[in-house]
């Protein structure tokens, strides 16, 4: 089918050619521009969205082949048609590979060329949906890196849209690890003050007279150590947005500082009787229910409001269980992406171990399992017993400790602390029972005797003071069992 809508760029250097492909669209109602000059021909280009362009091979100022590179260079989605005389065929076919549409020789058959024209119009056109189908997928499932396609998270992307470009204070709720600072920067990225700084405070981390002098500044002299004037980071992100995390924290009189800010749109630095003006969007989040906070006493009401203009919730893991191969496998591919490994998949028996976990720590415990399965796993494959949950897997570092250290290395340490984990676990879980343990482990029981030995673990699964062999322990049940 034609495309009325269709945009097309006519460059021939033969006046003849030019107006007769120029009559044929214009006979089929399709908007087009003429041009005998491959130079201005690509000025057009770079200038508008051409769904196609018709092209003579053999002009004057350039070639067929250099028009379509550049045209490529510049708008790599338009299709193009290469015409050519007999002699030139190669060169069309050599086209082709550089990514034209099609060619025709001279003289061409008018119904063959109207043909080749709709059929790359056609083209042009599946590939406009499918980019355009494949960006709605991918923004209902993936909103500024916040994974999430059940109700709940698209109803959270829709207020997103609709809260980001206003300039109303929002309060983000929600457990630890639900990704509050993500909503917080989706918020800035799809609002008026994206080209602006985003500054993120955990007012936990820093002491109430430290926090206050870093958000509102201070003047020189204002205390011990203050030998010079300090802008305020209030001041500083002027025209961006100021993220305050955790903010069921804060004591009552800095609540009260805070209070000026948001209401009065400035601040006091210390050592200041002067205000000084600012301009910053408030995003603030807590996993703690302010409200509560709020009925008891601790935080003040006013404050409050002013930052609760509009409230997002965002839900624990645990009641978005739908969500969680979805995480899971954006989590494998960024793992293995980051550690320079090859594509990993993840086996049906981990699917179901990360569906019947309940995560209290929420879509960060999620990453942290994915991230330490992906180095201690061994093939294409993540096994389940490659993930380790819970309580059964307590590392004594960190994944910015891990990064730090060779590949190798760090496997080697991730996988002596899933083995310890592993191995302590299952003995406990069989009672001491050793011979139980390596049935159920699939393991045999010289293999046991090993991993123990080299873990230090003793057959009730406690971790052994030194090198002692690990002895054996068969319960009647046991040699019942073997009966």
């Amino acid at each position: 089918m034609d495309r009325n809508d269709a945009k097309i760029l006519v460059i021939d250097d033969n006046r003849i050619v030019l107006e007769t492909i120029s009559h044929l669209l214009e006979h089929r109602g399709l908007a087009h521009v003429a041009t005998p000059s491959p130079a201005e021909g690509l000025a057009l280009v770079r200038q508008g969205d051409f769904d196609l362009v018709i092209t003579d091979m053999r002009m004057p100022e350039m070639t067929g082949l250099e028009l379509l590179q550049l045209v490529k260079l510049y708008r790599p989605a338009t299709e193009i048609i290469m015409i050519t005389g007999f002699g030139s065929i190669n060169s069309a076919v050599h086209a082709m590979s550089l990514g034209a549409y099609h060619y025709l020789t001279k003289p061409f058959n008018h119904e063959e060329l109207l043909l080749i024209i709709r059929r790359a119009l056609a083209r042009k056109q599946m590939a406009h949906d499918y980019e355009y189908l494949k960006k709605q997928i991918e923004e209902r499932a993936s909103f500024a890196n916040i994974i999430g396609d059940t109700p709940v998270m698209r109803e959270i992307f829709a207020l997103i849209r609709k809260v980001a470009p206003t300039t109303a204070p929002v309060l983000i709720m929600g457990e630890s690890g639900t990704g509050k600072e993500l909503i917080a920067r989706a918020l800035h990225g799809h609002s008026k003050r994206r080209n602006k700084k985003f500054l993120a405070i955990n007012t936990t981390s820093l002491p109430e007279t430290l926090l206050e002098s870093e958000l509102f500044g201070y003047k020189r002299g204002a205390f011990t150590g203050a030998d010079r004037d300090k802008t305020g980071l209030l001041e500083e992100v002027r025209g961006g947005t100021f993220f305050l995390d955790e903010i069921g924290s804060m004591s009552g009189p800095f609540q009260g500082k805070l209070l000026r800010a948001v209401q009065e749109s400035e601040i006091i630095p210390l050592g200041s009787n002067t205000p000084v003006e600012i301009d910053v969007r408030f995003i603030s989040a807590s996993n703690r229910k302010v409200k509560t906070l709020v009925d008891t006493g601790a935080f003040r009401e006013d404050l409050y409001y002013r930052l609760n203009v509009i409230e997002i919730t965002l839900p624990p893991l645990r009641e978005r269980v739908d969500d969680i191969v979805l995480l899971a496998r954006h989590f494998l591919e960024r793992a293995c992406k980051d550690q320079g490994l090859p594509r990993r998949r993840l086996s049906t028996e981990a699917v179901k171990l990360l569906l019947d976990h309940d995560w209290p720590g929420n879509v960060r415990e999620l990453e942290n399992a994915i991230h330490r399965a992906v180095i201690v796993s061994e093939g294409p494959v993540i096994a389940a017993g490659d993930v380790i949950l819970g309580d059964a897997y307590a590392p004594r570092f960190h994944s910015r400790d891990l990064l730090a250290l060779p590949y190798d290395e760090a496997k080697n340490r991730v996988h002596a602390e899933f083995q310890r984990a592993y191995i302590g676990r299952l003995l406990k879980q069989c009672k001491g029972n050793i011979s139980r343990a390596a049935r159920t482990g699939g393991l045999t029981r010289q293999a046991l005797y090993k991993m123990m030995k080299r873990a230090h673990i003793a057959a009730n699964g406690d971790a052994l003071a030194g090198d002692g062999a690990p002895a054996e322990r068969d319960t009647p049940s046991d040699t019942h069992a073997h009966v």
